[in-house]
């Protein structure tokens, strides 16, 4: 992995740690390593053997591969994994591709950019991670997204995206791992 695909998975370390809530010392212990490491991987000074990556995604709560999303060819640069959904660049705004019930789903969002959906996503993940009400969480990410997609139809955005994003696991604090969170939803 090159310069830039280290930095790209330091940035992606250090994005899940914040959305945690953790420190780079809590990351260490959980993960076993030193917390200047950590400050390392994030800076994209070092290089981690897949061991490395195992403990760190599994200390992280997050599947191997998201430590990987935006690293590799211009088709990866195109498209945003989550564990809920699939965001992917179509020539007019971006196609959301996820499971609904036991039905592969696609919601069409006409003039979106990724760089604006990782930005709806951060603000769920942010406020869930740092904010005292999950209610409020919610409600800042939806109004963000009524406010960058005037557009769109606001039940869609709820249902489609941030409904989605709030039942993934990945985006809840630690504190929260084992909450059932559908229902905490309804």
């Amino acid at each position: 992995m090159g310069d830039s695909g280290k930095l790209a998975f330091g940035a992606n370390v250090r994005r899940f740690r914040q959305a945690l809530g953790m420190t780079q010392e809590r990351l260490g212990e959980v993960s076993d390593f030193d917390r200047s490491y950590i400050g390392g991987i994030e800076r994209g000074e070092r290089n981690l053997s897949l061991d490395g990556v195992l403990r760190l995604a599994s200390a992280l709560g997050i599947a191997p591969g998201q430590l990987f999303e935006g690293i590799g060819g211009a088709n990866d640069r195109q498209t945003m994994r989550s564990d809920g959904f699939t965001a992917e660049v179509v020539d007019d705004g971006l196609l959301i591709r996820f499971k609904y019930d036991q039905y592969d789903a696609e919601y069409h969002l006409p003039g979106a950019t990724l760089p604006q959906f990782n930005r709806v996503l951060d603000t769920l993940k942010n406020g869930l991670a740092s904010s005292s009400s999950r209610s409020d969480a919610v409600a800042g990410a939806f109004l963000q997204s009524v406010q960058i997609w005037p557009d769109a139809n606001p039940s869609d955005l709820w249902t489609f995206i941030i409904n989605r994003a709030y039942c993934d696991r990945a985006n809840h604090p630690a504190a929260n791992a084992r909450l059932n969170l559908e229902q905490s939803w309804k």
